[in-house]
């Protein structure tokens, strides 16, 4: 139903279309999340930073290669960071959502010359605290 598609070599396309995404970055609430601009094609040095930009969320998927992520292809902030606990050994993970508005920003640098789509979905995990008697959720 979508063209996911930011490939320039699809077999058996009836016409060699072009990379949608070819360079972009991510900002959060204006401050960019990646420190260099992340180049999609094969041809850059180093090529395929999106894909190797991903690889680690990749592990285990159906995704095997940079060929398959590229036909099926997207970008993902994850923002959980699991490695954060606190002095208790308590997971504490994520970005509070209760500070201020965040605003969450895809800069296509170079993109394609057509009209395209762009969806976007976030995640939210709510906190549970557990005390003796008490279980609270914020």
């Amino acid at each position: 139903m979508y063209d996911h598609c930011n490939a320039n070599n699809v077999p058996g396309a009836a016409s060699v279309d072009p990379q949608k995404t070819l360079t972009y970055y991510t900002q959060l609430n204006g401050k960019r999340t990646q420190d260099i601009n992340i180049n999609c094609a094969l041809s850059a040095n180093p090529p395929l930073l999106d894909y190797m930009s991903h690889s680690k969320q990749l592990k285990g998927t159906v995704i095997t290669d940079s060929d398959v992520y590229q036909y099926n292809w997207f970008h993902c902030d994850d923002f959980s960071d699991i490695s954060n606990k606190d002095n208790n050994g308590d997971l504490i993970s994520g970005i509070p959502m209760s500070i201020a508005p965040l605003t969450w920003s895809f800069v296509g640098i170079t993109m394609a010359g057509v009209a395209l789509q762009h969806y976007t979905w976030c995640v939210f995990v709510k906190k549970l605290t557990m005390t003796p008697g008490v279980v609270t959720v914020q």
